[in-house]
């Protein structure tokens, strides 16, 4: 009866620990990717709206060219999750060169928070189930894109922190903490 007792307790306090552990998980990508989305935010505000079309050499995208494709990698890599998951987010981009600054930071912000709302809705199971993928030889999961979306952000906004330097602007202090 002690053996059996012993057994269950283990059971439990592993059930137990795995739930403590996907909360934790849950809440560490809830707060780093709001860190993310204000970040990403302050370094788009610093770039005043007369430069957003600055691009240093002709072959690369232009400030607001980065800052839109940033948003449609979200939309598109969305899409990989589920029927249409990211349709709403590459609705937001229709007509985005018509649009001036305040109206792309606001669309940029709703961008992470449908992104940020599409991580709380899965459980531990369905962020690591593997889902269709465009380059086929790669197991992609839900969390695996989650991560390359994050992956992706921080590089095109290094390359907006450069073209901040570049006009001499001073970039946003990081806060990646």
């Amino acid at each position: 009866m002690r053996i059996l007792k012993s057994l269950i307790f283990i059971l439990l306090m592993t059930i137990s620990t795995q739930s403590f552990s996907d909360i934790i998980e849950q809440e560490t990508f809830a707060s780093r990717w709001l860190r993310t989305k204000n970040y990403t935010i302050e370094v788009a505000k610093a770039m005043p709206e007369d430069k957003y079309a600055y691009r240093p050499v002709e072959k690369v995208m232009s400030f607001d060219e980065e800052l839109k494709h940033m948003m449609e990698n979200f939309g598109k890599l969305s899409n990989f999750m589920g029927e249409n998951e990211g349709q709403e987010i590459l609705d937001q981009l229709v007509d985005w060169e018509s649009k001036d600054k305040t109206e792309k930071l606001k669309i940029v912000a709703d961008c992470f928070d449908k992104v940020g709302a599409k991580w709380t809705k899965y459980s531990e199971d369905e962020l690591n189930a593997i889902v269709p993928f465009f380059k086929k030889e790669i197991k992609m999961t839900r969390q695996g894109i989650f991560e390359l979306m994050n992956d992706h952000i921080a590089h095109h906004r290094g390359r907006l922190t450069l073209m901040l330097s570049m006009n001499e602007i001073q970039s946003p202090n990081y806060v990646g903490w």
